[in-house]
């Protein structure tokens, strides 16, 4: 047994008692100066597990080779040898016989040694990894003035590390207060891919895990971890307000992202390592478990599929962690990336063409489900399996719900916001459920696809649409009027960033933007784009086995039957015309235009089956 001092740069903290044979702490003697692990309040079972946690996992592949490069036997025993220092906080071990101070052991003096050795246990080149958790490889470059973090990625094609990169992006188009790091990936020269980041940390700010919070002091009986956490950070001093909107934003945008390893290591808070002040949330960081990153599977899942996926965190579920959710809007969504730009990024960074196309396949789910959460939707993995079979209860009694196309051919006014109501209403007791039509086809996409404002190809952005899945026995409304207003409203920028211009601005150029690039203009263009945009979401709705409610100027025989074809092309068997006011159609619907029925409203002409076209 040998004796340490547990200390906190060159403060006593307690004193340890440490089996060298097993690497374990067998006692630990608290000074109760507020200065120790768990915010101060800490006793031998706490520090036990807290010498655990700091130790190399044994998950880790290369584990025993460092184990046996140093002489060790256990990750305990190692992590004695380095004192138990860490990059990310300034507590550190010292032998009782021993006068070394912080000064000369911490690593950021390391290069201060000869050959990079420390004054104790000479025969071991001091290690900054000895206490790095998790389970892909890494270890800290020390060789620029701030400490990067590197962390390789063999397995799953090197996703790993590209999800920490593609999550940065993510947090940096939100354009939010919440802090996160930064990562970048880059390919290794033996076929690996590496995510590198700045450490958070220094000399003088620590990190303190949310394990730490949450086990520093006994959490209500009739209160959650989450919740728990959050009244234990604002007693520490953290602002509410901000804690509270960090974890709103993590947990949502770990949902988008299907972050299944959130555990209480992986996020947490920032202290002052002078004066123990807690500063804030620790920046998001570690999302390299997401985005399916470890599945082989060649279809996407269901939407029960994805909320039964087991997550680790406050709770094993994401729909229980959706519950905790003060605002559903701290995540603006019409930034995220969308899913056709998921699939080019993972297809780029080396992740094989079917596993990308199922990654964004999921992902557009997610976006569905966080749409509708954001529209006060409860997201219920019960509900949602009472879907799925209720779906599989009609086709085993074969009374599916057929696809419909419907298109309502009436000006606009409080009549036909009446009529659309009521067909909504009738097809939903029919068994419809109301689905959000942004997943299947997204403005940014027909953005995309329009050369970003210098080409607009009607008939590229209508082949690109495709299934989706999620919307089979669904009904979608479509509106080209509210496809336009969602386009003049879309923060979509070209390559210039010129925004979308609303009706009556100037086409000029504006101070901040680069003449070098287009500026896109409301009016003709815009109409055009928006009417784009309506076929693609209703060819996509058709191939995902949804029907369609669409209203779209439909006074022409040629737009009608323009309607009628893509429906035709995908199958669609019923076709239903709703006429409320035949002053203003220009040519009488006929059912040889191909609809199944036209209804007459409120005294509109009555058709003539047998008329000539």
């Amino acid at each position: 047994m040998t004796e340490y001092y547990l200390m906190h740069k060159n403060e006593i903290c307690g004193v340890m008692i440490y089996d060298e044979e097993t690497g374990r702490v067998m006692n630990y003697q608290d000074n109760h100066a507020g200065l120790s692990p768990f915010l101060g309040n800490c006793d031998a079972s706490r520090l036990r597990k807290w010498w655990e946690m700091r130790s190399i996992p044994a998950s880790r592949s290369t584990l025993q080779d460092i184990l046996r490069a140093a002489g060790c036997f256990t990750p305990g025993s190692y992590l004695a040898k380095n004192l138990a220092l860490s990059m990310t906080d300034s507590y550190w071990i010292r032998p009782k016989d021993s006068s070394l101070s912080y000064a000369d052991v911490n690593f950021p003096k390391l290069a201060a040694y000869h050959g990079g050795r420390g004054p104790w246990h000479n025969a071991s080149t001091w290690d900054p990894n000895a206490s790095l958790g998790g389970q892909m490889e890494k270890y800290w470059d020390l060789s620029l003035d701030t400490p990067v973090l590197v962390k390789e990625s063999y397995r799953y094609y090197g996703q790993q590390s590209v999800n920490e990169a593609f999550a940065a992006l993510l947090h940096e188009r939100q354009n939010i207060s919440v802090p996160f790091v930064r990562y970048t990936a880059v390919a290794a020269a033996d076929r690996g891919i590496q995510s590198r980041c700045e450490a958070f940390t220094s000399e003088n700010v620590e990190f303190i895990p949310a394990y730490e919070v949450v086990e520093s002091e006994k959490i209500p009986n009739d209160s959650s971890y989450y919740d728990g956490y959050i009244e234990l950070c604002t007693k520490a001093g953290i602002d509410r307000e901000a804690i509270q909107t960090f974890m709103d934003y993590q947990t949502l945008t770990d949902f988008i992202i299907s972050n299944t390893d959130e555990h209480l290591l992986n996020f947490g808070l920032l202290r002052d390592a002078e004066s123990m002040k807690l500063l804030g949330p620790a920046p998001i960081f570690d999302s390299g478990n997401s985005m399916f990153y470890s599945e082989d599977r060649r279809y996407p899942y269901t939407r029960a599929g994805l909320l039964e996926r087991r997550i680790t965190g406050l709770y094993d579920r994401e729909e229980l962690l959706l519950k905790k959710i003060r605002n559903r809007h701290v995540v603006k969504i019409d930034l995220l990336p969308e899913p056709e730009e998921v699939k080019q990024i993972f297809a780029e960074s080396g992740i094989p063409e079917w596993k990308a196309d199922v990654i964004s396949r999921n992902y557009a789910l997610k976006l569905q489900l966080t749409r509708e959460f954001q529209q006060g939707k409860t997201i219920s993995l019960y509900r949602e399996k009472q879907a799925e079979q209720k779906k599989r209860s009609d086709r085993h009694t074969g009374e599916p719900r057929p696809q419909k196309l419907i298109l309502l051919c009436c000006p606009s006014g409080t009549e036909k916001e009446a009529l659309v109501r009521r067909l909504q209403k009738e097809l939903a007791e029919k068994g419809y459920r109301e689905a959000d039509p942004k997943a299947l086809f997204s403005a940014e996409q027909a953005f995309s696809l329009s050369g970003r404002g210098l080409l607009l190809d009607r008939e590229r952005i209508l082949e690109k649409a495709g299934p989706v899945c999620g919307y089979a026995h669904c009904v979608v409304s479509l509106s080209l009027e509210a496809i336009r207003s969602e386009l003049s409203q879309s923060s979509l920028h070209n390559a210039g960033g010129s925004p979308l211009r609303n009706a009556g601005e100037s086409s000029l150029h504006t101070e901040g933007q680069s003449a070098g690039h287009p500026v896109l203009r409301s009016g003709s263009w815009l109409d055009e784009l928006a009417s784009a945009l309506l076929d693609a979401r209703m060819k996509a709705a058709f191939l995902s086995g949804a029907s369609v409610l669409c209203d779209a100027p439909a006074r022409s025989r040629s737009a009608r039957e323009h309607y009628i074809n893509i429906a035709e092309e995908a199958g669609v068997k019923s076709r239903e015309l709703y006429v409320t006011a035949s002053s203003l159609i220009a040519e009488m619907p006929q059912d040889a235009e191909g609809w199944t029925e036209i209804r007459r409203e409120n005294g509109a002409f009555q058709p003539s089956p047998s008329a000539s076209p």
